[in-house]
């Protein structure tokens, strides 16, 4: 045996080589990526002395500010309520922004091509965005925890009152953040629609930061933090996050691929999660009324997505639909398809109108029922602009920018015909929820407006809730016969 013939020998049996192993091989690798370019940038860098700069003005300011035989209890309030203005800035704004781009760039890039050939999914590259905001919010909390200690030590201010501030900023920051991921997911290739979308992000979460930040600065000394509504804070944001998580992974989804069921699954259990919550803390009928309609307020974008789907079942989405008949009935309304989704949007309406009707204050329940109606109406109204219209994608968001033009136009075009002071409530405002549920109270007639309106938009849409049954039904009976 020759040299050559016993090195072959050698190479051949030697283990193949390890790669070695890292410990960010540990985390997602969005997440790694986004820190350490993050990181490395020197915009960061000069944000975050700014941000020290800004804190060690704030507590001169509060050093300053006060007389010199000021009590400290005073100083160290106005130090906190300092801090905060400094805070909510760098967590509800700047981070939500780069969310947005960061967001943008994966949309429109190759990042949805390169998910088809990998293993990557897009719920990874979602949840690496969401670490990024967490990790973010959290280097901002402990850049500034040993200020915020030091507005403690000085007095005026007690563990609840930062307890409150955390849980408000972390709320705000996971909520806004979310709204602008699925933002920048959704107008990928659109610059005019992207910027505006964020400008009008911005400028919700400046306000929303003021409310927070008025609410906490000039509540704190005099009312203690109530859990209850420091819970609800928390599962709604928690809601938002995830339902804007959801949607911009669906943005990322191959359009053969069901991203229907997942949402109205977590729409559910939202809505059973907060509805737990209520039951625990022993809610008052007014507060389950007013539960009934924010939850249909909120669920209105989910209600127009869904039925402005494309209504054929993809050949993906035919695979899955479960094999048993009773089981592919229960699935109809979860699976996509613009009479599926409707049929969906009125079982949960259907679902949310007795809880609707515990109020022990007809206002409120008329208020309530008033939205339900509304947000049953686009539902439909979105199914119908989808009916004429292509298969695609592109159609989907065509019908879906139908229904917000023709709700605003609802809105601006009666207005503007009554010169802008209408004295009563007429058959033009028909489609404005925010002119017609107010009047309501009292008055028939504005009350059963939009359930009638919802009756004359259900009666071109019955076919397609109708078929919707039939196509789910011709799926499972196949692949019945093709797994026999």
């Amino acid at each position: 045996m020759n040299e050559l013939t016993v090195a072959a020998g050698a190479v051949d049996a030697a283990p193949p080589a390890r790669r070695t192993r890292h410990g960010s091989d540990l985390f997602n690798p969005v997440l790694v990526r986004e820190a350490t370019q993050v990181a490395a940038t020197r915009f960061f860098r000069a944000l975050t002395a700014i941000a020290l700069a800004g804190a060690a003005l704030a507590a001169c300011g509060a050093l300053t500010g006060n007389r010199p035989d000021a009590d400290l209890a005073l100083v160290g309030d106005s130090f906190f309520g300092a801090l905060q203005a400094v805070f909510f800035p760098l967590t509800t704004l700047l981070t939500p922004v780069a969310v947005f781009f960061s967001m943008r760039a994966e949309a429109a890039g190759s990042t949805a091509e390169s998910l088809l050939v990998t293993g990557f999914r897009p719920g990874a590259v979602v949840r690496g965005k969401l670490q990024v905001v967490a990790l973010q919010y959290l280097f901002w909390a402990s850049l500034f925890a040993p200020l915020v200690a030091s507005a403690y030590l000085l007095g005026g201010v007690g563990l609840a009152d930062i307890a409150r501030f955390y849980v408000d900023s972390a709320a705000l920051c996971a909520a806004l953040s979310g709204v602008m991921m699925v933002a920048g997911a959704a107008t990928r290739g659109a610059p005019i629609v992207g910027a505006l979308i964020a400008i009008l992000v911005v400028l919700s979460s400046a306000i929303s930061l003021f409310a927070a930040g008025v609410a906490v600065r000039f509540g704190a000394p005099t009312s203690p933090p109530d859990p209850k509504a420091m819970l609800f804070r928390i599962l709604t944001a928690a809601t938002v996050t995830g339902g804007c998580a959801l949607g911009a992974a669906g943005a990322l989804t191959h359009p053969f691929e069901n991203r229907a069921t997942a949402m109205r699954v977590f729409l559910l259990v939202a809505l059973a999660g907060f509805a737990a919550a209520l039951a625990c803390t022993g809610a008052s009928g007014n507060e389950w009324s007013m539960f009934a309609l924010i939850a249909a307020a909120c669920a209105t974008p989910i209600f127009v997505a869904g039925a402005t789907e494309e209504e054929p079942l993809s050949p993906r989405v035919r695979t899955l639909v479960p094999r048993s008949r009773a089981a592919a009935l229960l699935a109809v309304p979860f699976l996509p398809g613009r009479g599926r989704g409707l049929l969906f949007a009125l079982l949960v309406i259907a679902a949310l109108t007795p809880i609707a009707n515990l109020a022990s204050d007809r206002r409120d329940a008329t208020r309530a029922f008033g939205v339900l109606g509304y947000a049953a109406v686009y539902a439909a109204l979105g199914c119908l602009c989808r009916g004429p219209l292509g298969p695609g994608r592109r159609f989907d968001r065509a019908a879906r920018g139908m229904v917000v033009l023709i709700g605003l136009l609802a809105c601006f075009f009666p207005w503007a015909f009554e010169g802008f002071s209408p004295r009563s409530w007429s058959a033009l405002h028909v489609f404005n929820p925010f002119f017609t549920v107010p009047e309501m109270e009292g008055d028939l007639d504005v009350a059963l407006a939009p359930w009638i309106l919802l009756a004359l938009l259900l009666a071109p849409s019955a076919r397609a809730m109708a078929s919707a049954f039939e196509e789910v039904a011709n799926a499972s009976a196949a692949r019945r016969r093709r797994e026999a």
